[in-house]
């Protein structure tokens, strides 16, 4: 994570969540539940353990399905560019990914269980 004077975004990473989709640890370094929702990083490779909530509303009822442990994104992040963690869902399976808003590309956050995803 960047720590250290305020720099333009054009010379680091963004990476923003939400209150349902967090960074819970930055290269091992664990973060603060709910820390915040925008994460600073210095260009270049980090991995980042991101934990996810889903809620779905059937009729009345809600249902939440909240990640057992982290999924892990290991990438080389760029300047400039703005990720935002997103949750896809197919029928029963749900995943989560990394967007980058430059590009479109789409960053897999890889389950440390698969089975949780299902």
């Amino acid at each position: 994570m960047y720590v250290g004077p305020p720099r333009p975004r054009e010379q680091i990473a963004v990476v923003e969540g939400d209150s349902t989709r967090s960074v819970v640890s930055i290269d091992g370094g664990e973060l603060p539940l709910f820390r915040g929702e925008i994460y600073e990083l210095e260009p270049g490779r980090h991995r980042l353990a991101i934990t996810f909530a889903f809620s779905d509303v059937f009729f009345t009822t809600v249902t939440t399905t909240r990640s057992v442990e982290p999924c892990d994104v290991d990438y080389v992040f760029e300047a400039g560019h703005h990720y935002t963690i997103e949750i896809g869902r197919s029928g029963p399976k749900i995943w989560v990914y990394l967007l980058d808003a430059a590009t479109l590309q789409q960053i897999e956050c890889r389950p440390r269980r698969p089975a949780y995803y299902e």
